[in-house]
């Protein structure tokens, strides 16, 4: 039985915990390409597909950070962060189940917020928590680094293995059956991960066991005006919350209609998609990890950011330059993509890891919990708006600049651009507050 608030846990409890966060990572994988292009079978409208998309960010901000937040102040004989994980991620399996056989995109989207709803209750609300009372402190930097490589494989193997195959088609001859069963690659990728996602639920329920410390105390008169006023308690909360956004204009992308850029403006196969993505993730492990750990120490970590920032801006400005005017008339060659997908993953990753625990430094100890739930709200919330305004800005830019009925998915880079300028401007406004005092950094002796 693995148990909470122990001094030493054994490496293979990390290894199991960990697997966890691995299955998350595939059910996150699931709602990005693979979601993407079942919506697509019922429509073409990139704003809707982008709506679609952001479901599950708009119950990020709407569901997650309150339950987090409330985890701390409830206890059941069960624990008080096991019930929400097993009973969310129970209703997730079935949700799973459901999509590849969605009859209307109504049906779909209903699946999708049951989907959604689910995961965050069950996973993004209380697994961090959940997890970090497991993994004691002297273990937590070794445990992270196996969750990392863990979660980098569950990926490759995902977009190696099921994304790859989407299309495809098996006929099953089942036993004392007449007819031959047909499965889709579609239904595959779902209900594979249902299956993933069915074991998970199971080993928590029997193997890991939520001990009540002997500091805790019920608190019970937290509700949401509360939650939402200890949000707001400083000018220094604003100012992370302006870095929030330059962080998430930093990681702005297509988002949903990234796969759609890939295989219907430029008319690439699902399987290349999916073998950009994987070299995108081996970038990810064998140089940004490397290039981000060694700088880590030695350079301002704001710094390396603002840096990011500004190259992931410009970054998107010439590819959306080359695909309009640089290479002719046709598609960009596979190896265009392969660099510019590789320079993408290079940079963010470097300078996303860089402004990570920046936000600690700037957040005293007893403040940590709300600046966490702070985040996820204001990352979400602003994730959400921003993948719904690039299916709109491809929507009406392709309707001015296109043939009619053509859609011009590489226009969302100059959006993206844009936003990226915006997080620029906010990064200078917070870098001269910095140089002036006003911001206290909490990681740095006075």
């Amino acid at each position: 039985m693995i148990r909470t608030l122990q001094k030493r846990i054994s490496w293979w409890a990390v290894v199991l915990l960990t697997s966890t966060t691995s299955v998350s990572v595939i059910v996150e994988a699931l709602s990005a390409a693979p979601l993407t292009f079942t919506i697509r079978k019922f429509t073409a409208d990139p704003a809707l597909i982008s709506f679609i998309g952001s479901i599950n960010l708009a119950f990020s901000f709407l569901v997650a950070p309150y339950l987090s937040w409330k985890s701390d102040r409830i206890w059941t004989r069960w624990g008080r962060r096991k019930p929400f994980l097993i009973g969310g991620w129970s209703i997730l399996v079935l949700a799973l189940l459901a999509c590849p056989l969605a009859p209307s995109l109504w049906v779909l989207i209903l699946c999708v917020g049951i989907w959604q709803v689910a995961n965050d209750a069950g996973y993004g609300a209380v697994w961090s928590p959940l997890l970090y009372e497991v993994v004691p402190i002297s273990q937590r930097g070794r445990a992270v680094v196996i969750k990392r490589c863990m979660s980098t494989g569950a990926l490759v193997a995902f977009n190696a293995v099921l994304l790859a195959r989407f299309d495809d088609i098996y006929h099953l001859r089942l036993p004392f059956c007449p007819f031959d069963c047909i499965i889709t690659g579609e239904q595959t990728i779902y209900w594979v991960t249902a299956f993933l996602v069915f074991m998970s639920v199971f080993n928590i329920g029997l193997l890991v066991s939520e001990t009540k410390g002997k500091d805790h105390s019920l608190d019970s008169k937290g509700g949401p005006f509360v939650f939402l006023r200890s949000l707001l308690w400083s000018r220094q909360w604003l100012m992370i919350y302006a870095l929030v956004f330059c962080s998430v204009s930093l990681s702005a992308s297509l988002g949903q209609l990234a796969p759609l850029l890939v295989t219907e403006q430029f008319g690439y196969s699902k399987k290349v998609f999916a073998d950009l993505q994987t070299w995108q993730l081996l970038t990810v492990v064998f140089a940004a990890l490397p290039i981000a750990g060694w700088l880590a120490d030695r350079v301002d970590r704001f710094r390396v950011f603002q840096i990011g920032l500004i190259l992931s801006a410009l970054h998107s400005l010439f590819f959306w330059i080359w695909i309009e005017w640089g290479h002719g008339l046709g598609s960009p060659s596979v190896w265009v993509l392969f660099f510019f997908f590789m320079s993408n993953a290079l940079i963010d990753t470097v300078a996303g890891l860089a402004i990570e625990p920046y936000y600690y430094d700037l957040t005293p100890p007893d403040k940590m919990g709300s600046m966490n739930a702070g985040f996820l709200i204001i990352s979400n919330l602003l994730k959400m708006l921003l993948m719904m305004a690039v299916g709109l800005w491809v929507k009406f830019f392709s309707g001015w600049t296109s043939e009619p009925g053509g859609i011009r998915y590489s226009s969302g880079y100059l959006f993206v651009f844009l936003v990226g300028l915006g997080g620029v401007g906010l990064s200078l406004l917070f870098a001269r507050e910095r140089a002036k005092g006003r911001i206290r950094d909490y990681g740095t002796p006075p």
